[in-house]
């Protein structure tokens, strides 16, 4: 309480939480609302905001959002489910475009399309560095964001990344989770810094991903995966952590 998680701030009670085998998480929290004032209640997946209250929704199946149709209210009681794959079941209070309020069972596909991969530590701020993906898995549309989240402020951190993964702890304070040819994003436009709501993000180019002491382009078919890096403070010494890690199978 009292965070911030992708831009928002978190205020009251947790309400609904669900964790899936690939240890990603889904949870209902109430944010401020910075216009109407008062609070009201969300959605995240891995960190991100997915839905919240006053949100529109594709109400007749279409792909897109109806214009009217709006949560009114998140639902009640063990009302959220999360899927292996990230999709996410919740009920809902709909507003039907001035028709009065009807329950609503939703469907959101996964916001993201990595799953989560081995164990991180904790890191100074006490919580486990998280890892997501998100925009789209062809490679041809390049349109491939990564995201580290839960991470101490202000500090630097770059992404990792291998066709391989491994598991080799103790690497300063945390565990590295990829082996084989590892590329580092480290010019000086891809090395980020934590910001204010605990999280960097990277958009990479498909065509170009570091490996060992070059390049490749990400091909179709290739299983890809990612992790965040980044500095630490730990009793007063410099040290370095990693997130989670993240595999996805390209298109």
């Amino acid at each position: 309480e009292g965070v911030m998680r992708d831009g928002e701030t978190l205020t009251g009670a947790i309400e609904l939480l669900q964790l899936n085998e690939n240890n990603q998480l889904a949870f209902v929290w109430d944010i401020l609302d910075p216009v109407g004032g008062g609070s009201v209640e969300a959605l995240f997946f891995e960190g991100q905001l997915v839905l919240a209250e006053g949100d529109e929704v594709d109400w007749d199946g279409d792909g897109n959002l109806d214009a009217g149709f709006v949560v009114d209210s998140i639902g009640g009681l063990e009302s959220l489910a999360l899927t292996p794959n990230g999709t996410i079941y919740l009920t809902a209070d709909i507003d039907t475009n001035g028709g009065g309020n009807l329950e609503a069972l939703l469907e959101i596909g996964n916001p993201g399309f990595g799953i989560n991969y081995c164990t991180a530590n904790p890191n100074s701020t006490g919580l486990i560095g998280a890892m997501s993906v998100a925009g789209s898995p062809v490679a041809a549309d390049n349109d491939i964001t990564l995201t580290a989240s839960n991470l101490p402020v202000g500090q630097f951190g770059i992404f990792v990344t291998s066709m391989t993964q491994g598991f080799m702890p103790n690497i300063g304070e945390g565990n590295l989770c990829l082996d084989g040819q590892i590329g580092r994003y480290q010019l000086p436009t891809q090395i980020q810094q934590v910001a204010p709501d605990g999280t960097f993000s990277l958009q990479i180019d498909t065509t170009f991903v570091p490996q060992g002491p070059g390049g490749v382009a990400i091909a179709p078919g290739e299983v890809w995966n990612f992790q965040g890096w980044h500095r630490d403070f730990v009793g007063g010494a410099p040290t370095s952590n990693f997130t989670a890690g993240s595999s996805f199978t390209v298109q």
